[in-house]
Formats: C-alpha cells, sequence, structure tokens
C-alpha cells in the first residue's frame, strides 16, 4: 500500500506515519498542494520527525484535524493548544490540542526566516479579512469550530 494511494484514508496514513516514526524515528511524505510554498513545494518529499518537544511558533507540524492530515505552520500557541495555518491559505485551522500533532517537518529553516514566514502569513490573513477579499474555502469552513 502506497500513501499516494487517494484510497488510503487519514486514520490508516496517520497510522503509517506513526509506526515509521516508531521504527525508524523519521517518515517521508510528499507535498500536496500549493498553501506551504515557499518553504513546502508541491511534490517535494519531505522528512517528518516525532515531535520531541512542544511546537513552538513557526514550526510546520503534521496534525490531525477534523478534516484530515494537515502540514502547516504553527502561528499561535496558547497553553496546550495551537493554531496552525498553511503560509498561503485563507483561513486558520481550528483550535487543536498539541497533542495531536503527529509530527514535524524537518526543514531547515533558519529561526529568523521561520518567524519571519509566520509573520508574513499571520500578515496575509490580516489584510485579507481586514480587505474583505476571503475566499470561502470549502475545505477549511467545514473545519472552523
Amino acid at each position: 500500500m502506497s500513501i499516494e494511494d487517494k484510497s488510503v484514508t487519514p486514520e490508516v496514513t496517520e497510522e503509517w506515519i506513526r509506526a515509521a516514526l516508531v521504527s525508524h524515528g523519521t517518515a517521508e511524505l510528499t507535498v500536496r498542494g500549493s498553501c506551504m510554498t515557499p518553504a513546502l513545494i508541491e511534490g517535494e518529499r519531505v522528512k517528518l520527525m516525532e515531535p520531541g518537544r512542544p511546537a513552538r511558533l513557526g514550526d510546520i507540524v503534521l496534525i490531525r484535524t477534523l478534516g484530515g492530515l494537515r502540514l502547516h505552520r504553527v502561528v499561535f500557541r496558547a497553553r496546550e493548544n495551537v493554531r496552525t495555518k498553511g503560509d498561503h491559505g485563507t483561513y486558520l485551522d481550528p483550535v487543536t490540542p498539541a497533542s495531536r500533532i503527529i509530527a514535524v517537518c524537518a526543514i531547515e529553516e533558519s529561526p529568523a526566516v521561520r518567524m519571519a514566514r509566520t509573520a508574513r502569513s499571520v500578515l496575509r490573513l490580516a489584510r485579507r479579512w481586514s480587505a474583505g477579499r476571503v475566499v470561502r474555502d470549502e475545505a477549511h469552513v467545514r473545519l472552523l469550530p
């Protein structure tokens, strides 16, 4: 069974990733979509690692949401909850317990680049909302609390 197989459910994919992390310490996935450009490019293979520490602002994490798995950046953190967002996404993902973080993307970004991309992502969101230019994104609307 291949993770790229479109018939594989998010639950099976999550089980596969968790098993790979336990047995090998890492897992690899192919990026789908363009919401994380330029940090992650569609078709690129990314290495995932077990979260060895609490997620920090700017980390790119694989997180389980009600709508499936998301490889998005942590843009807010409050106590035991995080909010993630695709760098070019219009919506924040729902408030999610940090315990739902499955893995952290092992991308080489300096802390300055990571924080700049996080700030730019949040500012992009704020500008779209204030200008009333938010395009309805059905995939994310279903996830909103």
